[in-house]
């Protein structure tokens, strides 16, 4: 369920996020996902205004597969996620259902297009109760002497 779509101006921090100028034009999304009925996230995505009008992002779409339309306007090349638990603020406990002391799971995003400009960033914010993520870390190399690559950050 759509509950916001609508352009706004770049902040410091959206404009530090997404590598555009103070004041640029964005496309903030914020999304209630359901399933059977059940509040299971709230979306908020910022997009430059630029990238949403290539890809078809707007009202209309914004129910959609946003990465779908993202990668119909070119070619995706890295996602980066960061996963944290926390308790809900008031208005998210009242969209998921959830008393105020049930964790919530954060998953803040960025998606880099081929070109290496962040085309999307946002978060997700989870019940706790109801999700789960699975990772899976392809582990081939070609030769033993190949150092494993992992990106580790602490926070």
């Amino acid at each position: 369920r759509v509950l916001a779509c609508r352009p706004i101006r770049a902040d410091a921090a959206a404009a530090r996020a997404l590598g555009v100028a103070r004041g640029a034009r964005l496309l903030f999304i914020k999304r209630l996902r359901l399933a059977g009925g059940v509040p299971l996230a709230i979306d908020e995505r910022l997009v430059p205004a630029e990238v949403a009008a290539r890809c078809g992002l707007d009202a209309a779409t914004a129910a959609g597969s946003i990465i779908g339309a993202l990668w119909q306007a070119g070619p995706l090349d890295t996602g980066r996620w960061s996963i944290a638990a926390r308790p809900p603020v008031p208005a998210e406990a009242m969209l998921l259902a959830i008393g105020p002391a049930q964790p919530v799971l954060v998953r803040r995003m960025e998606y880099l297009g081929a070109a290496g400009r962040v085309v999307l960033t946002g978060q997700s914010v989870h019940r706790g109760d109801l999700m789960r993520y699975t990772l899976s870390l392809p582990l081939r190399r070609a030769s033993t002497e190949e150092p494993m690559r992992a990106e580790v950050a602490e926070g």
